[in-house]
């Protein structure tokens, strides 16, 4: 990234407010943990060109993947946050803040990262995959069951969030409650 960076700002000089480049030299200071000014050259770019903010997102997503491949979580996680930032639109990049979460053993923080996605974009197998897991090891059935219901409440013509809301209320042995809500969902999806 070092050799990167010093091309980048070559071209810099020659245009200081060009948006592409401030990008790409936020991206590698950010990668060289000069986070500050890479974070201010970020900005700075999509200040001038807003359309980059879709780039910028996958690039850092891109980064944080490659970290938290190499189980750097606490850095992975610090660039899916300003992938977020930076392109707020894009759900995964709360869910892979919800993983590094989930690495750094922090289950309630991953959960309500993937609450969120959910409320959100209600069919989503992935968080709600993910979500469930979590509030099974935590051996709290009523917990489970509230945010089943809450996602539910909120998304009632939604697939998976009644599919799992019927999945905790069959684990609660409220079977006829649970087949009713799995026969809404089943209405929904028949497949």
């Amino acid at each position: 990234y070092q050799e990167a960076l010093l091309i980048v700002e070559q071209a810099l000089e020659v245009m200081p407010d060009a948006p592409e480049a401030l990008l790409y030299a936020g991206l590698c200071c950010l990668l060289l943990n000069n986070y500050d000014q890479g974070y201010q050259k970020i900005k700075e770019a999509l200040k001038n060109d807003p359309v980059l903010s879709t780039e910028a997102g996958t690039e850092l997503a891109a980064a944080g993947d490659a970290l938290y491949k190499q189980n750097d979580f606490g850095r992975a996680l610090q660039l899916f946050q300003l992938a977020e930032e930076f392109e707020s639109t894009n759900l995964w990049h709360q869910v892979r803040q919800g993983e590094c979460l989930e690495a750094q053993h922090k289950f309630s923080d991953a959960a309500a990262l993937y609450t969120a996605v959910l409320l959100k974009a209600p069919d989503s197998p992935y968080s709600a995959f993910k979500l469930d897991r979590i509030l099974k090891d935590k051996n709290d059935l009523k917990e489970r069951i509230n945010i089943w219901q809450e996602i539910y409440r909120q998304h009632k013509n939604s697939f998976i969030p009644a599919l799992y809301l019927g999945k905790a209320l069959y684990h609660k042995q409220a079977y006829q409650e649970a087949l009713l809500i799995v026969e809404q969902a089943l209405e929904v999806m028949p497949d």
